[in-house]
């Protein structure tokens, strides 16, 4: 599923699109649900405190080297009741998508229930009707 003008649609169907790299051992789609500017931030939740700033093209690369060819392909589960609250903000709508969730570092840990509890926020931005991630922080707790 594409992004949407729906905020939670898309932020489920990145989710979704993220965990299935597993399946297609592939970030490259990935691409389309992040807002195309130089200034996105994903955090790494395996190494508190860093984070992967860039371009779509840059966390992809980051996501294909340091994930997808290295076999690990985390795993991120919503919690199951996201909050999708939309604010103001100068100029343009920033949703935010956030509660507690679970993360695996890596597919394997998945399959043997090895989690990390998160407490995360997400941030879009609206790009051409779409919501598109700008910024992921998930904070082991």
């Amino acid at each position: 599923m594409p992004p949407s003008g729906n905020l939670l649609a898309s932020f489920k169907a990145l989710i979704a699109y993220f965990n299935n790299a597993y399946n297609t051992k592939t970030y490259n789609g990935f691409q389309q649900y992040l807002y195309p500017t130089n200034h996105l931030i994903i955090q790494k939740v395996d190494d508190p405190g860093q984070f992967v700033p860039g371009d779509p093209a840059a966390i992809i690369t980051y996501l294909t080297n340091d994930e997808a060819n290295t076999g690990y392909f985390p795993q991120f589960n919503d919690g199951g009741s996201p909050n999708a609250v939309v604010s103001g903000n100068v100029g343009n709508v920033t949703p935010t998508a956030g509660t507690n969730g679970l993360y695996y570092d890596t597919y394997a840990d998945f399959a043997i229930k090895k989690v990390i509890l998160v407490q995360y926020a997400f941030r879009f931005i609206k790009y051409n009707g779409n919501w598109l991630l700008h910024t992921a922080l998930l904070t082991p707790l």
